[in-house]
C-alpha cells in the first residue's frame, strides 16, 4: 500500500469488467460487497465474544502463564 499498489477488490473486478453499469448493477454489487463485509465481520465479533465469556467464567483456561509467557524464559505466576 505505501509503494501505491493495492489487490483489487471484489467491487472493483465487478464494476470494472461491467461494460454497462446501470444503477440497478451497481446496487447488486453494492449490496453484496455489504453482505460479505457484514458476515466477516460478525463471525469476528462473535468469536472474540466468546473468547471473552470463556475466561470470564473459566480464568485458569488459559494456563498458568501470564500472555506471552511461552518458553524457557517464561515467567510463573
Amino acid at each position: 500500500m505505501a509503494e501505491g499498489i493495492a489487490t483489487l477488490s471484489q467491487t472493483q473486478d465487478r464494476l470494472r469488467l461491467e461494460t454497462d453499469v446501470s444503477p440497478e448493477f451497481e446496487y447488486h454489487v453494492r449490496r453484496t460487497t455489504g453482505a460479505v463485509y457484514g458476515a466477516g465481520e460478525e463471525s469476528t465479533y462473535a468469536t472474540v465474544l466468546t473468547f471473552i465469556l470463556v475466561m470470564a467464567l473459566h480464568p485458569r483456561a488459559g494456563g498458568d502463564r501470564p500472555c506471552g509467557g511461552h518458553g524457557a524464559h517464561a515467567r510463573r505466576v
